[in-house]
């Protein structure tokens, strides 16, 4: 019986086919590193390709910031003088409400009975300090305000009066407040008041 030994066949068999699969893994790594190599150069070549627009970006930025800046301060200045044009309307307003308020005092006050020493404008709100020599100088007041169109009926209130020695003779304080009409205002109740005129006339018309 002949006996063959395939001890060494064996042991080179694995020899060569550790070999191999050394040989493998070696050439995965390399190729791994080649990969990540060639990825890595390609994007450094991307990232200097944009470092320049990237930078004109910046700069382009920059600009913006500046031109921002600006608009704002262009929008808080317009603000400012709107702001400062509203108060001049206004003082516009209250100064030409104040020249009817004291033309229509003028005409309304009792002559030489009413003397006054206070007048407060608050919106419509018109206060009045004074000193009258009669109680009936003041309901006159009163009425005369009443009677006209810039204030009207139930419009005048009588907040305090009362007696006050001045220079040995007795006279009355008072105060009063009324609420002044506005030309619009004016406008719009003598509009409605032709209205309703002009409704009757019709009515009146249409029954003969």
């Amino acid at each position: 019986m002949i006996r063959i030994n395939l001890l060494p066949v064996r042991t080179q068999a694995k020899r060569e086919t550790g070999t191999r699969q050394l040989l493998a893994y070696v050439f995965v790594v390399l190729l791994c590193i080649v990969v990540v190599g060639f990825l890595w150069f390609r994007q450094s070549s991307k990232i200097r390709q944009l470092q320049p627009k990237a930078k004109a970006l910046r700069t382009e930025l920059a600009k913006y910031k500046g031109v921002d800046a600006r608009l704002k301060r262009l929008k808080r200045n317009k603000e400012q003088v709107l702001k400062r044009i509203e108060i001049i309307k206004q003082l516009q307003k209250n100064r030409d409400a104040l020249v009817r308020i004291l033309a229509m005092l003028t005409e309304t006050v009792p002559k030489e009975k009413i003397w006054f020493n206070a007048l407060q404008e608050k919106g419509k709100a018109i206060t009045i300090k004074g000193i009258a020599l009669s109680n009936e100088a003041i309901s006159q007041f009163m009425r005369n305000l009443e009677k006209s169109i810039y204030v009207g009926y139930g419009r005048v209130n009588l907040i305090e009066s009362a007696q006050k020695v001045i220079a040995g003779r007795k006279l009355r304080s008072f105060k009063l407040r009324f609420y002044f009409r506005t030309p619009s205002e004016i406008k719009e109740m003598l509009a409605k008041k032709a209205n309703a005129k002009n409704s009757r006339t019709k009515v009146k018309g249409k029954k003969k």
